[in-house]
């Protein structure tokens, strides 16, 4: 039977994007959203080196989830199977980067599919 792992990433103070995790083999199936947030959505990006990072997309635009402060938000594992390293984008209701005015602290839950 499949584990529930989770980890932490970190968006500082006057940043849009969030420091990677690294998720191996495991594949992203939500997270756990700080209960305050500048962005008015996020968008999730991938990496195989962690060091490029791409936004994932999802038919032809960009994946983005709601930004809903407090919360748990699912995110669909199919669109996340492959993805090695992960990070968060901060983005306004336009697509455009947002600046958080404190550090954002984001627990993502990943599993295997076996």
């Amino acid at each position: 039977m499949a584990q529930i792992k989770s980890g932490q990433v970190v968006t500082t103070i006057s940043a849009s994007e969030s420091a990677s995790l690294e998720l191996g083999t495991d594949t992203l199936v939500g997270l756990y959203s700080p209960a305050s947030l500048d962005a008015q959505s996020l968008g999730i990006q991938a990496s195989e080196d962690n060091s490029t990072f791409v936004d994932i997309q999802d038919g032809e635009a960009a994946l983005t989830l709601p930004a809903a402060p407090g919360s748990y938000v699912a995110v669909d594992p199919t669109k996340m199977l492959g993805v090695r390293h992960v990070r968060l984008t901060h983005r306004d209701s336009a697509g455009n980067a947002v600046n958080e005015t404190g550090d954002r602290i984001f627990t993502l839950m990943f599993r295997s599919f076996e």
